[in-house]
């Protein structure tokens, strides 16, 4: 066998591991709305996973269209379901807390209905090379914007927030991962290599202030911020400021997104997303 036959298989295992890997991504987020019920959704912003969702589903058509292996994109599929199930569960629950306007469930209703829309003529090869080739550029900045409002929470609020430290570190091993494996089995394409590479330097930089935050502004011990994910009480996390980091993508995407102004009456319940 030789070595490039070797690195090709050792490549598509990589990328199964990654797909199989993948369902654990946003388990801990989802986790953490479940242990936390609805309060932990005040520390996410529903920008950040509509970006994720548009951002994935551009690459999905991608990777679809171009024929590449399933193993190179099969993640993609996972993560596009998974976080669209956030995305609902953010949504449902401000909606539930904060009784939002009429117009915010429109919009909400509106974009979605326009991605299942160009998704469904992505799928089925209506949509251009051309606009599917745009929409995978766009997607490396949307994967980056995607994190850039949680980013501004968290430190506005100078909290560690309410993003998974674990989904981060995952999102990084991933995009390492997904590195390599383009590099090998997709001839080295520029354009979904930009999608690893720049999301992945900029999970670490959320990863740092994560930490940051958690460790020397909350006092807490690597330990406590790294399996704050299981914790059903209230954490330093929560923190609350009277700050809006928010207002460009709620602007842009003309969604309503949680600043972290109206707490909740009871103290016990405090909690400050990508």
């Amino acid at each position: 066998m030789s070595s490039v036959s070797l690195l090709d298989g050792v490549a598509k295992g990589l990328g199964y591991l990654v797909g199989i890997a993948s369902f654990s991504l946003y388990a801990p987020i989802l986790i953490r709305i479940h242990c936390r019920k609805s309060e932990t959704v005040q520390g996410l912003t529903i920008s950040t996973w509509w970006l994720k969702v548009i951002s994935y589903s551009c690459t999905l058509l991608y990777c679809y269209s171009h024929g590449y292996d399933l193993s190179t994109y099969i993640e993609t599929l996972v993560i596009s379901i998974e976080a669209g199930i956030i995305l609902l569960l953010v949504f449902y629950y401000q909606q539930k807390q904060q009784q939002q306007p009429l117009h915010s469930k429109i919009s909400f209703l509106t974009i979605s209905i326009l991605y299942i829309l160009l998704l469904l003529l992505g799928l089925n090869g209506t949509l251009s090379e051309e606009l599917i080739s745009i929409g995978q550029a766009m997607a490396t900045l949307l994967c980056t914007l995607a994190i850039v409002p949680q980013m501004i929470q968290n430190h506005l609020r100078k909290s560690s927030g309410d993003y998974s430290p674990i989904t981060t570190i995952l999102a990084i091993l991933g995009n390492l991962v997904r590195t390599f494996t383009t590099i090998q089995l997709n001839n080295s394409d520029a354009m979904l290599l930009m999608t690893y590479v720049i999301p992945m330097t900029v999970y670490i930089m959320l990863l740092l202030q994560i930490l940051y935050f958690g460790t020397v502004v909350e006092k807490q011990s690597l330990w406590e911020v790294l399996s704050s994910d299981v914790k059903t009480d209230t954490t330093p996390g929560s923190n609350n400021n009277d700050n809006d980091g928010n207002s460009f993508y709620s602007q842009t995407l003309n969604i309503d997104i949680d600043d972290g102004n109206d707490e909740p009456e009871n103290d016990d319940n405090n909690h400050s997303l990508t």
